[in-house]
């Protein structure tokens, strides 16, 4: 019982909520009105709901539990895969620690746990005489704070025996996938957790891997179902109780109203005329005017007399025939106000007499208060809105201007009232459209919203947003038009700047993808030229015409690769680098672009060491700031010129190992324009600019802000207006520590073979049988025509599609797929994943013009096994090949034997 009531307490108290709900309604509409009541069907019905409740919220929480342990046990059988092409099955009990198949298996877990959070471990383990004995059981940060401290959080030694083992492990370990739904407490913490078989090459079942769930996310999940379930049957008893409240009310209401109803009529023959009912004064007067007639109103108010003449309250202004006068009177209850109705009697005993007739219309009155207050307030809404309302007619006459249009426009009120709506604020450009949108309006058809080139009173261009409503009378015809207009002169700049940068963006993927073409047009080039030298070794006048082409080709290259580090917008790992060579590339690309009225002076300090830092981003610094300062140079050129000026910018490094931190800087000097006080402080704002319209995104130096920050550096600018400026970068010399490692995995490493003359093929090559793929017949001609001078068997395929087939037609035909990665019908990167899915060991190198690390690293984890970017020289694919061919060859052999 006591274990039921656990599950299911928070239940009983709902339903005895719902109970004690419906019995308070109960007791309020009984002591409310007499025969009030709820319905005698209403408690079987809630009884009904209280019942099929406990199986809908059962079932919720049931729901709860099913998508978490569908949610383990579907990506259970993916890590384990994934941990068996891993070679999880030679981790042993004496395995040692920095055994780099283990290193493999502990990365893999700790990336699985970042990609899914709400998994709190991944272990593997074994049966050992019989008990649970832990293989791999990495390092967890449990309390999410982004620190691995204390014995809790530590990675968990091999061998490491597992106490709290249920059966579902042992289970897991008999080849069946699992799922432990009982919270099972360890030293780690509370969990439930699922189970699948590791299995070896063979299908034997040498181990299980364990997935860690929170048994409190657990618990809440399920907790959270039930109160859902909950929710939702709060609805129908919230409406049973409301329907049966109306009814019990509606119920009593109608036995009250015949009761009522009753009384009205036994009450009707004991009334005494119609006098005594009248809620307001009344009486009636002989032809002498003496009161005749009055009712019991008449008589409070004025102390009426039958046979005696009227107070003189009622007699003032005496008047001839029917007539209403306005009567105040202060009461006690403050001032009221009266219409006096007066008719004379014709017929009857009192002819010549007047019937008389008050009726208080206090309230009428402070109703026309409240209407002029409420006209006040929106002539008050029309004066103080921030939007111009303007009011016209048929023949666009401005009728009426609001104060926010004068703002706007700069017409005062009283200039613009019976002025020609067009003629006054309309743009002439922008007249026509406007006239036929307005024509519309008077003709009684809503315009949609109209954007329209104003102009003010002072000659300033402003854009404004329109919306004009056509005002119809109760007969249908136009009154006159409204319109609202905002001014959207802003807004429209900073769209059009978004839409500069959008602008920019796409020239950033046009430039990755010329360099992608360029350099699959440098690809042959550099390939024949390579061959020529091979077959014409002993040549040393032919090589000598040779080198200088095959020089250009390189240089080419290199200038695509320095524009692609200019403009790109991934972010780059960080490398131990030179400052002084990525300074000098970027001023080697910079010396074939600028003016050359102006003068680049370079200064580099020879003695500054390597630092940690992103090629990218220093590209992006040193290309920003040198196009700033060569835009304000050329701006001062334009100008007058003076005596003793010269066009300088002048690009320095230096190193300080003052402070705390040792530092070196990147100063960028001009002497151009310059800056005032409210410019510097704007200037690294994205789209700010100080260039005409046109001639600038202003997004430069905020490229250079956010470049700059992503090395922990700072920024700093000197600026005198007319005399130029200077911008010192400030790049902090971090620690390794301080920066991520270089990847270690041979598949993680840089996208490039090294361009080095001491490169050399193996003098005695395995033959491989090699599928090449490029939809470019130059790039595969000169490929194939490298891979058969090196003793290779070669398959050509000009796509992704067709090398699909070659290779699903012959598996076992192919030890290397060498493969473009920009292709029609079906990529490179399509093919890898393909090959991957097929499960078979074959090698794999992707070629490309251009690659971003995203695609880098999605490659990678496809099994690329090198990732070389062109033009690429005949002996860099050769070593390629022959190195990822050895790899395959090895791995077979070790699969065979296993």
């Amino acid at each position: 019982m006591a274990e039921w009531f656990q599950l299911n307490g928070e239940y009983a108290i709902f339903a005895l909520v719902c109970v004690a709900l419906f019995a308070g309604i109960e007791v309020w509409l009984r002591r409310r009105q007499e025969p009030g009541r709820l319905p005698v069907a209403v408690w079987p019905v809630l009884i009904v709901l209280m019942i099929g409740g406990f199986f809908l919220v059962r079932e919720g929480g049931r729901q709860e539990q099913a998508r978490i342990r569908d949610f383990l046990q579907g990506v259970a059988p993916t890590y384990a895969s994934e941990i068996e092409l891993l070679g999880h099955e030679s981790i042993g009990f004496d395995t040692p620690a920095d055994d780099p198949t283990y290193q493999r298996i502990l990365d893999a877990m700790r990336r699985w746990k970042e990609l899914n959070p709400v998994i709190s471990d991944i272990y593997t383990y074994r049966e050992e005489d019989g008990a649970i004995r832990l293989l791999v059981s990495g390092p967890t940060d449990y309390n999410r704070d982004g620190i691995l401290s204390g014995e809790r959080e530590r990675r968990v030694e091999i061998g490491t025996a597992y106490a709290e083992a249920d059966p579902p492990m042992f289970d897991a370990l008999r080849g069946e996938a699992t799922f432990s739904a009982e919270p099972v407490r360890d030293e780690w913490g509370y969990w439930v957790s699922a189970q699948v078989p590791l299995r070896a090459a063979g299908g034997t079942v040498v181990a299980a891997m364990g997935l860690d769930y929170p048994a409190a996310k657990w618990l809440e999940a399920i907790a959270g179902g039930r109160r859902e379930m909950q929710w939702l049957l709060a609805i129908p008893v919230l409406l049973l109780g409301f329907g049966g409240t109306v009814v019990g009310v509606l119920r009593a209401e109608l036995t009250a109203r015949r009761r009522v109803e009753q009384s009205l009529v036994e009450s009707e023959m004991r009334l005494r005329g119609l006098f005594e009912h009248l809620p307001f004064p009344l009486w009636v007067t002989d032809a002498e005017g003496a009161c005749r007639l009055f009712n019991k109103a008449a008589f409070e108010a004025y102390m009426l007399e039958e046979g005696r003449e009227l107070p003189e309250i009622c007699r003032a202004g005496q008047p001839q025939g029917q007539a209403v006068a306005e009567i105040v009177r202060e009461r006690d209850d403050g001032r009221h106000h009266f219409y006096r109705l007066r008719a004379p009697l014709t017929s009857g005993g009192l002819a010549g007499g007047e019937i008389c007739l008050e009726l208080d219309m206090t309230a009428r009155h402070q109703a026309e208060i409240a209407l002029r207050e409420s006209q006040e307030r929106l002539a008050r809404h029309v004066r103080q809105t921030p939007l111009a309302i303007i009011e016209w007619d048929r023949k666009l006459r401005v009728l009426s201007w609001n104060p926010a249009a004068s703002r706007i426009f700069g017409y005062g009120e009283r200039e613009a009232v019976g002025q020609n709506l067009l003629e006054l604020v309309v743009a002439p450009a922008d007249r026509p459209e406007a006239l036929a949108r307005f024509m519309d309006m008077t003709a009684g058809r809503n315009a949609a919203r109209v954007t329209l080139n104003n102009r003010s009173r002072d000659g300033r261009a402003i854009q404004c947003d329109w919306y004009s409503t056509a005002l119809m009378g109760e007969d249908g015809r136009l009154i006159n038009v409204a319109s609202h207009a905002e001014d959207i002169t802003e807004r429209a700049a900073l769209e059009r700047r978004i839409h500069d940068a959008r602008n920019m963006e796409s020239l950033g993927q046009l430039a990755g993808g010329v360099a992608h073409e360029f350099n699959n047009l440098l690809t042959p080039m550099l390939i024949q030229i390579g061959l020529i030298e091979h077959a014409r070794a002993a040549d040393e006048s032919l090589r000598a015409l040779i080198k200088p082409l095959e020089t250009s080709v390189l240089q080419a290259a290199q200038l695509t690769q320095r524009v692609l580090a200019v403009g790109r917008k991934v972010d780059e790992e960080d490398d131990l680098l030179l400052l002084n060579d990525l300074v000098a590339d970027m001023v080697a690309l910079l010396r074939k672009t600028l003016d050359r009225r102006i003068e680049l002076r370079v200064e580099l300090d020879t003695k500054l060491p390597a630092i940690w830092i992103s090629r990218s981003a220093v590209s992006q610094i040193v290309m920003n700031l040198a196009i700033n300062a060569r835009d304000t140079v050329l701006e001062k050129l334009q100008q007058p010129p003076l005596p003793t000026w010269q066009a300088l910018i002048l690009i320095r490094t230096h190193q300080s190992e003052e402070g705390a931190t040792p530092a070196q800087f990147i100063t960028v000097s001009d002497n151009g324009m310059g800056m005032d006080k409210e410019q510097r402080a704007r200037i690294f704002e994205p789209f700010y600019t100080t260039k005409p319209p046109g001639t600038g995104t202003g997004l430069g130096l905020a490229v250079v802000w956010n470049a700059v920050k992503s090395l922990g550096g700072t920024v700093e600018v000197k600026s005198v207006r007319g005399a130029g400026s200077s911008f010192q970068v400030t790049l902090p010399r971090r620690r390794r520590a301080d920066v991520p490692p270089p990847p270690k995995n041979p598949r993680s490493t840089p996208p490039f073979v090294a361009r080095t003359a001491d490169v050399t093929v193996p003098s005695a090559p395995v033959p491989l049988r090699v599928l090449l793929v490029d939809d470019t017949p130059l790039v595969v001609d000169s490929l194939r025509a490298v891979l058969v001078a090196g003793g290779h068997q070669i398959t050509c395929a000009k796509d992704g599609e067709e090398a699909w087939t070659h290779y699903t037609e012959n598996e076992t035909g192919y030890d290397i797929v060498v493969t473009d990665l920009n292709m029609p019908r079906l990529t490179g990167e399509g093919l890898l994943s393909r090959l991957r899915e097929r499960g078979r060991r074959i090698g794999m190198i992707v070629l490309s013009g251009h690659m971003d690390s995203d695609q880098e690293n999605r490659l990678r984890s496809l099994g690329a096994d090198r990732l070389l970017r062109k033009p690429i020289r005949p002996v860099e694919l050769l070593v390629a090949v022959t190195t990822v061919g050895a790899e395959v060859r090895r791995a077979r052999v070790g699969e065979a034997q296993a």
